[in-house]
């Protein structure tokens, strides 16, 4: 049996922003911690529901949109029941997407490396160019 790939498809018609998270936290822990450092509500979502012929994998996420500025932010766990989400950055606990425009919620990789969140290990952006192109639609509920 040949292994799947999964890429992320982020919209070429909006603003879109990734970012790859190394930590030990736990993703209530690591909620609270961004709510906290980026002075937003992000909140426990339906799981990204990836469905192949013969199984069904879950990847927990949580939600955030600005009414005012229309921003959405999603934090996505790599790592869910039975594979990971995008095997390509199988090292990244968890995967943080900005939609929108940079409305200044999240701020660069290094500043959140930086930062006093707790447990991060690692945080990097990551271009998306060309590879990533399998649609998931991470922002339906």
């Amino acid at each position: 049996m040949s292994a799947k790939t999964y890429v992320l498809d982020l919209q070429p018609d909006t603003e879109q922003r990734l970012l790859g998270v190394v930590t030990t936290e736990s993703m209530v822990r690591f909620t609270w911690e961004l709510n906290r450092l980026l002075d937003i509500d992000l909140q426990r979502s339906s799981d990204l529901v990836i469905e192949e012929p013969k199984s069904k994998m879950f990847f927990p996420r949580c939600l955030f949109t600005d009414p005012e500025t229309e921003v959405s932010i999603a934090l996505l766990r790599n790592k869910g029941v039975h594979g990971t989400l995008l095997p390509k950055l199988r090292q990244m606990d968890y995967l943080i997407v900005e939609e929108k425009g940079y409305a200044g919620y999240l701020t660069s990789a290094e500043t959140l490396n930086r930062s006093r969140l707790i447990g991060i290990q690692f945080c990097s952006e990551i271009k998306t160019e060309n590879e990533m192109l399998h649609q998931l639609q991470i922002f339906d509920i």
